[in-house]
């Protein structure tokens, strides 16, 4: 799956854009839970791991990889992105943990 954030310019409180991105994975990686689905597979977006401090030139990226949201001043699109799959990634650990 992937999810959409809205598009469009940058608001003023970045929470327009950050609730309804979080609010929308949260929703449908519930939902899918909720009726038995056992795997998703999450198309991510560069925008959630492109915005980090400079790494060596050789850098490879990985599930530990993020934008660095506190390091810089970023677009409310930018934290979106990062924060939706951030929150993906978090019920999932919640899931499995549950059993």
């Amino acid at each position: 799956m992937h999810t959409a954030s809205p598009v469009g310019i940058n608001p003023r409180n970045h929470d327009d854009m950050i609730i309804p991105a979080v609010n929308g994975v949260s929703f449908v990686v519930q939902a899918a839970a909720k009726h038995g689905i056992k795997r998703i597979v999450i198309t991510s977006s560069v925008a959630a791991i492109s915005c980090r401090i400079p790494e060596e030139d050789d850098h490879e990226y990985d599930e530990s990889s993020w934008t660095d949201l506190p390091a810089a001043e970023h677009s409310a699109y930018i934290k979106s992105k990062t924060l939706a799959e951030r929150a993906a990634w978090d019920i999932q650990k919640k899931l499995v943990a549950e059993g």
